[in-house]
């Protein structure tokens, strides 16, 4: 992660494709804005001759990440079958007529979602310790 030029070559990417999302229908490109500003932030860090702190969301526990999104939950909630996933994510999915479980398959006997205060609380700490910034839940709702 400390290398500038790969560092730019990959915002170069993020850029482009959020650029090209002219009507905010791409799911994908909330984030990669939030790639692209962890990109920035390490991107200034190195000019500043800070090491970079970066977070990479494939550093996280495999439990602080949503089975569909693959990164850090940041709004996470429990579905009937018991399984937790990222708010937007499994709104979406639910939203496109699945009726089941993205992991178990299982038929959802409501569509109800509650909040994981416990994964969202030991998120929050993980992040904490680490010096990662994560977004208000609220943000994500945008």
């Amino acid at each position: 992660e400390g290398d500038p030029a790969k560092l730019k070559r990959e915002l170069r990417v993020l850029v482009k494709a959020i650029l090209e999302d002219e009507d905010n229908t791409n799911y994908a490109i909330e984030d990669a804005i939030d790639r692209a500003k962890e990109l920035l932030s390490a991107l200034k860090d190195l000019k500043a001759g800070k090491k970079t702190t970066s977070f990479n969301s494939s550093s996280c526990p495999p439990e602080f990440r949503c089975p569909l999104s693959k990164r850090l939950m940041r709004d996470p909630v429990i579905i009937s079958t018991g399984q937790t996933y990222d708010k937007p994510y499994i709104q979406k999915w639910m939203k496109a007529g699945h009726r089941t479980c993205p992991l178990t398959q299982q038929v959802l006997s409501h569509t109800l979602l509650t909040p994981n205060y416990l994964i969202r609380d030991m998120i929050s700490q993980w992040c904490k310790t680490r010096g990662i910034e994560i977004p208000d839940p609220m943000e994500c709702l945008n």
